[in-house]
Formats: C-alpha cells, structure tokens, sequence
C-alpha cells in the first residue's frame, strides 16, 4: 500500500519488488496533521499508476470524523474514475455510519468497499465487534459478501480470523520494528529494523479469512 500523503514520487521499487500494489488516498494523515488537500491533484497522481499492470485499487478520497456521512457520500457520488475502471475504485465506510451507505456504493456499481475504524472507536472493543458483526450481517447472503472488503489497520489475527476479507493493511510491522526496548527479550532477535519487521510481518501472514461467514449475535453492553 502507497500513501499519497508520504509518497507522492512513488519510485520504481514498489513496483520492481512487489507482485501488486494499491494506493491510499492519505485521508488519515492528513486529518492528523491538519494539513489541507486538494483532492484534484490526487487524481492526478492516481492516472499516472491506475493502468500499470500491478496496480491493483485505491481508495476513493474520504473525510475523517463523526457526523461526515454527507461528506463522505458526495467525494464517492464524484469519483471520476470511468465506469469500466470502477473495479479499481474502493470507497471508504466508517465504524458507526448508517448501513445504508453501504447500499448506496451497491447502486453506485461500487463491488469493493473498505471498513475503517473511526475516532472513539478502538480496535477490538466491544463497540466495534458489535458494528463489524453488523457490517458483515449486512453484506452477507448465505455467508457470502457480495463486496470484497479491505480492512484498514485491520491485520490483527483476531480480528483477520474472524472476518472474510479480501485483503487488509497495518502499520504493525512498522512501529513493532521501530522500539528497541520491545525486542530485549527475544535473544535472537534480529539487530536491524527490517529484519524486525519482516518477522512480525510474518507472523500476521500466517493468519487467514474464513472463506464464509458465521452470523454471531451482537452483544448488548452492561448497564
């Protein structure tokens, strides 16, 4: 995965080293820093890499916060992206928007979506098992989602486990490399940050999607 906000000039090692990529509008980034965009030039930089024969999707530019369904429903209603390149194009849902977003990338011929958590909504809580149960209730006929559903920061292998997606991403191989203090305790634990890094990348790899999904009941908070 490629973040337009940190990798604007994407080198030709992505594409040389990697078997596909897909490209991440940045949203997150930018709603952290405070920094404005034009998501104009975003589309830009998207036509130089949306026929490159690796280039698998990216996600329709989104808005970050609560009450921004309107927001987000506009930037997806106008995506320029032609139909026949549709395929490539993955709106973005939020923990705790209306289900009825998710009918509305259905009509738009929209087939793949990403679930993202939102500010006051942490991972594996039971907030958001609750609104992920409800999400795959949603979707699924028989079991089977008529999306392919990306996970943002989504690779933990509970959560990958317990959910049929089509692909995911996590920073995890990233931080867990960057603190030293957390590799004291391993004796053979590699000296240099990518070695570090591809071992937690490792582990999470060996975690796998049920090919179905098993409707669970949504659990009710105690008072």
């Amino acid at each position: 995965m490629v973040s337009y906000a940190t990798y604007r000039d994407m080198h030709t090692v992505i594409t040389d080293v990697c078997s596909s990529f897909c490209l991440d509008n940045g949203a997150y980034s930018f709603w952290k820093s405070g920094t404005e965009i034009s998501w104009k030039d975003f589309y830009l930089w998207l036509d130089k890499w949306v026929s490159h024969p690796k280039f698998d999707f990216f996600f329709i530019p989104d808005v970050i916060g609560q009450d921004k369904e309107n927001e987000n429903n506009q930037l997806v209603a106008g995506c320029p992206v032609k139909f026949d390149k549709k395929h490539f194009a993955c709106p973005v849902y939020h923990l705790g928007e209306s289900l009825k977003r998710i009918d509305f990338f259905h009509e738009l011929g929209y087939r793949r979506f990403a679930v993202g958590s939102t500010p006051g909504f942490e991972l594996k809580s039971l907030m958001f098992w609750n609104d992920m149960r409800k999400v795959f209730d949603h979707i699924c006929e028989n079991g089977v989602p008529k999306f392919k559903v990306h996970g943002l920061r989504m690779l933990d292998p509970e959560i990958v486990e317990a959910f049929p997606f089509s692909s995911g991403d996590s920073t995890n191989a990233t931080l867990e490399s960057t603190f030293d203090y957390k590799w004291l305790k391993y004796p053979y634990a590699p000296e240099s940050k990518s070695g570090r890094a591809a071992l937690v990348a490792d582990k999470m790899a060996r975690s796998q999607s049920p090919s179905f999904y098993k409707n669970k009941p949504v659990q009710m908070e105690l008072i």
